[in-house]
């Protein structure tokens, strides 16, 4: 029989695991932060800027939505096809297409039906918070009308009136007569200034706002939990086929980024809290959601990375090539000293190495370190992180010299040399000297330096030789390396650690607590 002071130990125990489900961990390991105020006393809302554009968007139902604006209202379902909008003189102008205010089923029969959720996906990774990001495009859209468009092929379509003729508001709102009602966006831009820059049909759920800004350009902004916002972004950064608990430390890190900006503001604009681009994290809506990375956003749901109470950029890049980076090499303008903000190894062995000597940097770019993200020493890991890790690039002096001739304001003439002027930790170069026959330019900006060059370099930690005519750049890693490198991310996964052991192996002496 159980003597008091037992049975007063196992109440304290099971206190002590009631009041510890509301938050997990401190360090791996240590003790859970349960005392610790939720950012939000409820789950909060995000507006996502989807689209900002001079030119025409086309929306297309897959369930009826209410279309609202200037005190007007009416139902917009698939019988009544698709919506042309353009803006003129600061006001959005709305028309049908087709001719009569309607729509063929000729002209509808490459409509996309809504993607099935299906259980893998063969998309890719990438970083985060700056420029870099997949670009396999496997859209499982199923080309067809099988939606219930509502017209038979030779009919035309239901001719119910979509707002006046002569109305042209500066803001229509559309919103799902369901909570689960979708709609498709034609030719939503991705990649904007990388060699993966194209367009998609892009397929959206939640609250839709359409504005007219600065006479000529539209934005497009969708509004949704934050949640649901999360499940449009984990399977496009790091790939709806990761490993779960990959899948689960992503989602806390880019939960982490969503709360950050909505506290601070980092992303947002007059209409929006965050964008849909690299330049915060990429969401593409229902695009490559998976069976895999909804479950991991729901079984994270509210955690976010905290230090001090406050939450953290949780920043993250797909392959550091063995090292991390100094947020503040990265970006100088964003003064943010937490903890995890350092440079360190990607291995258990967390030690900084000074990759900024140039010696040094070479023999690291032509080794196979014992590095999480080396895909030589783990072989599941995914094609993106095998082709990233480690990486060259050939220019003969003729491209080379017209890729960068943008720097001159004359004939600057060959190049001569690249001169690293400032590395950080990992080698990344974030100041350069770019010598020709007729003068030199220094640039500044990691992510200035790669974008130089046409496509863009995977990273800025390479060194260059020449071979007669020809440049040799040598690189390691994709992205700004800072925080956590998903290549290392899905290598530990794979080895069966957790998600909080692999937080806490990139974002050291921060907690995993809830944000609502």
């Amino acid at each position: 029989m159980l003597n008091s002071q037992a049975v007063y130990l196992f109440i304290l125990v099971l206190l002590t695991v009631a009041s510890g489900s509301r938050s997990c961990g401190g360090q791996a390991g240590g003790d859970a932060r349960s005392g610790a105020d939720p950012v939000f006393t409820d789950e909060p809302v995000v507006r996502v800027l989807i689209l900002d554009t001079t030119e025409r968007i086309t929306l297309i139902p897959h369930d009826d939505w209410r279309l609202t604006s200037e005190g007007h209202s009416e139902t917009w379902g698939p019988g009544d096809g698709p919506l042309d909008l353009s803006a003129v003189s600061g006001r959005i102008s709305i028309s049908r297409m087709g001719s009569g205010g309607s729509t063929s089923a000729a002209q509808m029969e490459d409509v996309p039906a809504e993607p099935r959720l299906v259980s893998k996906s063969d998309s890719g990774t990438e970083m985060h918070t700056d420029t870099d990001k997949k670009t396999d495009t496997d859209t499982d859209t199923g080309m067809g009308i099988g939606i219930g468009i509502g017209m038979e092929s030779d009919v035309q379509a239901e001719a119910r009136i979509i707002l006046p003729e002569d109305m042209q508001p500066e803001v229509l709102t559309f919103e799902g007569v369901r909570d689960s009602a979708t709609l498709l966006i034609r030719d939503v831009p991705y990649g904007v200034g990388w060699w993966w820059e194209g367009k998609e049909d892009r397929i959206y759920e939640g609250r839709v706002h359409v504005y007219a800004v600065d006479g000529d350009r539209l934005q497009v902004v969708v509004e949704l939990p934050l949640e649901r916002y999360l499940k449009g972004v984990v399977p496009y950064e790091i790939g709806g086929d990761s490993p779960m608990e990959a899948l689960k430390a992503q989602a806390v890190a880019a939960r982490s980024e969503a709360v950050r900006a909505l506290t601070t503001g980092l992303y947002s604009g007059p209409n929006y809290d965050l964008t849909s681009d690299v330049e915060s994290q990429v969401f593409s809506g229902n695009h490559r959601r998976t069976d895999a990375s909804d479950r991991a956003v729901d079984e994270t749901e509210s955690l976010i990375l905290s230090a001090n109470g406050q939450p953290v950029n949780a920043y993250y890049a797909s392959n550091c090539g063995g090292h991390s980076e100094l947020i503040r090499n990265v970006w100088p303008d964003r003064p943010d000293p937490l903890t995890y903000h350092n440079a360190l190894r990607d291995s258990d062995e967390r030690v900084q190495m000074d990759l900024s000597n140039e010696v040094r940097l070479k023999e690291w770019i032509h080794s196979e370190p014992d590095v999480f993200c080396n895909p030589a020493l783990e072989p599941g890991l995914p094609g993106w992180s095998r082709t990233n890790f480690r990486w060259q690039r050939e220019f003969t002096g003729d491209e080379i010299s017209s890729t960068l001739a943008g720097l001159c304001n004359s004939d600057c003439g060959r190049l001569v040399d690249i001169v690293p002027l400032k590395r950080g930790p990992s080698g990344r170069m974030y100041e350069a000297r770019f010598d020709f026959e007729h003068g030199s330019i220094i640039i500044t900006g990691e992510l200035a330096i790669r974008q130089l060059f046409r496509p863009s370099l995977r990273s800025s930690a390479f060194i260059s030789t020449r071979d007669g005519d020809t440049w040799i750049l040598n690189g390691a890693g994709w992205g700004h390396g800072v925080g956590m490198c998903q290549s290392g991310a899905v290598a530990q996964a794979l080895q069966g650690r957790d998600f909080i052991t692999i937080l806490m192996h990139y974002y050291p002496d921060t907690q995993v607590l809830r944000s609502y």
